[in-house]
């Protein structure tokens, strides 16, 4: 049984929550319980930035084209795109899907040396972080990720380009699109 956005103590009696999200959307439900299934409803011709938020906010993505009045060929680019995430967070499932949303705590990511706000934190239950940085932009941003005291070499991994990279030093994150920095 899903509940469409009930309040937190309801949360407990639904096997899923469903709700919508706007920009600027804070994840208080998500804080309340970092492992709740919870869906977010995608509905933008080109909903690039809705698709993020579903990977930073471990979201699962419910497709709605013209708002249930249309057919998933009426939005190829947001379907090619959330099919994308969806894959790669299989891949990573440990590090995105099974682990502990930690939101910004455990890791600092700064841009330009200035503190960014747009990432999210897992923690495996071994206590490998991965660190979900995404730019809502139309440009391109770089930045470094610091996991505290950690002095594993890091890796990064994209929707677009899924096999692990070493992160030298700074990590580049295309305009509106997401990058994962990861402790292997």
């Amino acid at each position: 049984m899903a509940g469409e956005a009930p309040y937190d103590l309801e949360t407990r009696y639904y096997s899923l929550f469903y709700f919508r999200i706007t920009p600027g959307h804070i994840p208080v439900d998500r804080y309340n319980d970092p492992f709740l299934p919870m869906m977010i409803a995608a509905t933008g011709f080109d909903d690039r930035e809705m698709i993020n938020e579903a990977l930073r906010y471990r979201y699962i993505i419910s497709y709605e084209p013209f708002n249930f009045k249309g057919n998933l060929s009426d939005f190829p680019a947001t379907l090619a795109y959330g099919l994308k995430v969806d894959a790669f967070r299989r891949k990573y499932k440990d590090y995105l899907w099974n682990a502990e949303y930690r939101d910004d705590q455990d890791a600092a990511v700064k841009v330009n040396g200035m503190p960014f706000t747009s990432f999210s934190t897992f923690r495996r239950a071994d206590g490998k972080r991965a660190v979900v940085i995404v730019n809502e932009g139309r440009e391109p941003v770089s930045g470094t990720v610091e996991l505290g005291n950690s002095t594993r070499e890091l890796r990064w991994a994209s929707p677009e380009e899924p096999e692990w990279r070493a992160v030298d030093g700074s990590v580049s994150v295309p305009a509106r699109s997401a990058v994962v920095v990861f402790e292997p």
